[in-house]
């Protein structure tokens, strides 16, 4: 099911809540094609996919990964410090079940499309979002305090970039707030880097985990 074309939101962020996200699409005819997809039927981002490239699959500990390609300016930061006593005293001015009031900064504060992220920009040198750089030019996000991988960045300068290329920030989708997750149009609609898939791997996204024993639940006795 694609995307809707009205504009939407959807937000996520890391385990301990340290690092939310928020992704501001615009209306369909405002977003850019997707480089990935055919003259004959063109699309626009942003992306679901699924990828089965060696890197995602040792940074998520899984087969394979599930990410969301969006433009990198729809995109917003909300970040804490990594100081465990400052998260602390902000968790408890939390009162349950209320959210916390967002500062967001713009990705692009602290994204710099052809070098990578601006890790001196304070809010972010200061802050639980963390990266590595998994190969030149490419930079994977995650939460220093839960190890949530957030989001994986690629840059280079124009020269080096495929034609009609946006600066584009991808969002592991089992970081998105289950909400918005739930939603039908972020099934997955592309599978890339299939050449390094595990043949079983890539059966399950082809036809399902059919025959696979399922528990509603798993809870270990006390």
């Amino acid at each position: 099911m694609p995307f809707p074309p009205e504009p939407f939101t959807y937000h996520g962020g890391c385990n301990c809540r340290s690092i939310r996200y928020r992704i501001a699409v615009p209306a369909e005819m405002s977003r850019p094609l997707n480089i990935y997809g055919t003259s004959a039927a063109p699309e626009r981002l942003p992306m679901s996919v699924i990828c089965q490239c060696n890197d995602c699959r040792r940074t998520h500990g899984q087969a394979f990964g599930f990410a969301l390609i969006n433009v990198l300016s729809w995109a917003s930061f909300s970040l804490r410090s990594q100081s465990e006593e400052e998260r602390k005293e902000e968790h408890k001015e939390e009162k349950v079940g209320e959210e916390r009031q967002e500062d967001w900064i713009p990705a692009p504060a602290l994204f710099d499309a052809t070098t990578g992220p601006r890790l001196d920009v304070p809010v972010l040198k200061d802050s639980t979002l963390k990266f590595f750089r998994s190969s030149p030019n490419r930079a994977r996000g995650f939460c220093s305090n839960c190890g949530t991988p957030l989001c994986y960045f690629a840059f280079a300068t124009p020269d080096k970039l495929p034609e009609g290329w946006y600066p584009q920030l991808d969002i592991w989708a089992g970081t998105v707030d289950r909400g918005d997750l739930e939603k039908e149009w972020f099934r997955p609609e592309r599978e890339l880097w299939t050449d390094f898939g595990l043949e079983w791997g890539m059966g399950i996204t082809k036809k399902g985990a059919s025959g696979v024993t399922r528990c509603r639940r798993y809870k270990l006795e006390d």
